[in-house]
Formats: structure tokens, C-alpha cells, sequence
């Protein structure tokens, strides 16, 4: 089994799908939480009270810091509609899963949001011994809109699946509020579906205007 996500999908990635034909895609907005994405029109969406009884791998806590929970959009690809396909272990999944998350930061947290600590918001990598750093980038939506995207493998304890996540998090200009997204599955899932995951990821906006 191949436990690295192959080189031409980074690049992909980095690069972005470039005169690729433009797939069917169903959008989500909240104008309320201020966030818009798209998915791939066979995916499914799954709003906040849907996900009530699905414990999130991508909303815990961030290092020693427990951040309440603004908001919570589900994400799969999987071919039924089901929101306990996000109880998968995200390793072990065969078919892209996700979530779009917005924290609220406490007066207490504010002093120590940086950088690695949004990215983590994402998905907790530091969580996991083993991890495969492919690439951060910083990202800067204006108005003070600041965070990071990255793209990472990891291995779970004690030689467990390999998962792959793609991820893009900031925080506001008062940092008050972490906005993230988050897709991956299996490694070899991933592969399958690094464009698709990489459009999703790169479709998601958070309105800095409002």
C-alpha cells in the first residue's frame, strides 16, 4: 500500500486544476456565519443539527485549549446519505470526509492565537507521532483575516491506517472567532480524489466584509 500521497496530486494541489473541465457542484452559504463552499454535486452537506449525535474528529480540542463550537457543517463523498459517515475515523475512510467549523475564542485564548495554532483548528496533527508535512501556506483574506493552509499525512498509533488532510483555517482580525475547513480520508482515498477534495477546499470562503 502506498502511504504517501502521490507527487502529480501535491502538485496538483499547489498548483490548483488548471484548465480543468468544471465539474456540477452544489453550494452552501450562511450569510449568518458569514461562510460559503461548494462540493461536488454527489456529495452531501449535512448542517449543525444533523450532526448532534456525530462526535467530530475536526472540532476537539486545540492543543490544551477547549473552544466552543460557533458552528458545524459535515462534508462526504460517500455514496448514501447518511451523517454518521462522519463517525469514520478519517484514516480509515474510504470515501472524502469533512467538516467546516467556526470556534469561538475565549478572552483568555486571544493572546495566544498564532499561526500553528489556527492550522491546528483545522484538523489536531499534533495529536499524531507520525506526520507528513507537504506544505503550509499562509493565508491572508484582508481585513485582518490571517491563518494557514496545509496539506499533511498521518499515521495513527501503533502502525494504525494512514489518513491524508487538506485543510485552510484562519482567524478573525480580532481574533474572536477560528474559521476552518477540512477534507481527507485514506491515503490511497485521497489519491482518488485529490482534485475533487482540492476544489472543496479551495471554494470556501469566509465573508471579511460583513
Amino acid at each position: 500500500m502506498n502511504h504517501r500521497i502521490a507527487f502529480w496530486g501535491l502538485l496538483g494541489l499547489i498548483l490548483g486544476a488548471c484548465g480543468s473541465q468544471q465539474a456540477k457542484v452544489n453550494s452552501y452559504s450562511d450569510e449568518a456565519h458569514r461562510i460559503y463552499f461548494e462540493v461536488p454535486s454527489e456529495w452531501h452537506i449535512y448542517e449543525d443539527h444533523d450532526l448532534e449525535s456525530v462526535e467530530s474528529q475536526f472540532a476537539g480540542p486545540i492543543y490544551t485549549y477547549v473552544l466552543p463550537i460557533a458552528e458545524r457543517v459535515g462534508i462526504d463523498g460517500f455514496p448514501s446519505v447518511n451523517a454518521d459517515n462522519l463517525d469514520q475515523r478519517l484514516s480509515s475512510a474510504q470515501f472524502p470526509i469533512g467538516e467546516v467549523v467556526i470556534r469561538r475564542v475565549g478572552p483568555d485564548v486571544r493572546d495566544q492565537v498564532s499561526r500553528s495554532l489556527v492550522r491546528e483548528a483545522g484538523f489536531p496533527l499534533s495529536s499524531f507521532d507520525k506526520v507528513t508535512s507537504y506544505f503550509q501556506e499562509d493565508l491572508n483574506l484582508g481585513s485582518g483575516y490571517l491563518g494557514q493552509k496545509a496539506l499533511a499525512s498521518y499515521e495513527d498509533p501503533e502502525g494504525g491506517p494512514v489518513g491524508a488532510v487538506y485543510l485552510a483555517a484562519v482567524s478573525d482580525a480580532s481574533d474572536e472567532h477560528i474559521y476552518s475547513i477540512a477534507v481527507g480520508c485514506s491515503v490511497s482515498c485521497f489519491n482518488e480524489n485529490r482534485d475533487a477534495i482540492s476544489k472543496v477546499v479551495s471554494s470556501w470562503l469566509v465573508n471579511v466584509r460583513q
